[in-house]
């Protein structure tokens, strides 16, 4: 994880950031107020900031950010992504696969480090020892990696009856939101959504979502899930299958 190019209240936590001068910053932030004032216009002039002093690639689905960001800085540096570009750019960057047990460690850390607990304290034991991630007619996990390091994970179960689960679904947090939320989340859900759809016997998939994930709630709801109870867990949702359409509201 890298810490940010200076420090905002109330967004920069602690061990997170670091002390600059705050010029880049001010300037980024300044083109953006001047293009389009929005509410997430100081984060993104903090990734702004954070990724020329690092001189990182920056990949962003936000039209104006881009913009202002290769008038402010190197161009050739700023990769923006439209909707229909989203499959390509994943499939040219990541490779997607089925797990096998020798993911096991990798798979666990990704688990840990995006705090998907407590959902899965009971089921995932604390060192992922217990966990078989070969896959069975009832289980299938998947993975979406780079250079041999696995950056995303879910798991489908199906159940005798007429429904599976999305059991699991982790993104490496220390991808851009942009990329680990629009792009990978998105991908790997749809992914497994068509692979349920290709099981005749599936009508349904459900998914649990911790209370406070509004992010995860957001992204199973853009893929065709609807929340069937509101609990003070969390939310349980629900997609139903036909196995003919295609239930992603995105493209």
């Amino acid at each position: 994880m890298v810490p940010t190019y200076g420090i905002i209240c109330g967004l920069s936590g602690a061990n997170e950031a670091s002390c600059g001068s705050g010029r880049f910053y001010s300037i980024v932030l300044f083109e953006l107020e001047k293009r389009k004032k929005k509410k997430n216009n100081y984060k993104d002039a903090l990734i702004g900031s954070t990724a020329a002093i690092n001189n990182f690639q920056l990949i962003t689905g936000d039209s104006d950010f881009a913009a202002v960001m290769k008038s402010v800085w190197d161009k050739n540096k700023i990769i923006y992504w439209q909707p229909q570009d989203r499959i390509t750019l994943i499939e040219d960057m990541f490779k997607f696969r089925t797990a096998t047990n020798a993911d096991r460690k990798q798979i666990f850390q990704i688990v840990l480090e995006s705090n998907a607990f407590p959902f899965t304290r009971h089921k995932f034991y604390l060192d992922g020892s217990n966990e078989n991630f070969d896959s069975t007619y009832r289980q299938s996990d998947f993975l979406i990696e780079k250079e041999n390091v696995v950056q995303g994970w879910a798991r489908l179960n199906l159940y005798e009856e007429d429904s599976g689960e999305i059991e699991y679904l982790c993104i490496r947090p220390q991808l851009p939101e942009t990329l680990r939320r629009r792009a990978l989340g998105e991908y790997l859900l749809n992914v497994i959504i068509a692979r349920a759809t290709n099981k005749p016997i599936i009508q349904r998939l459900t998914a649990k979502v911790a209370i406070k994930n509004l992010s995860a709630k957001n992204l199973f709801e853009q893929c065709g899930f609807e929340v069937e109870h509101d609990a003070r867990m969390g939310f349980d949702l629900v997609l139903k299958l036909d196995g003919n359409t295609d239930n992603s509201k995105s493209k």
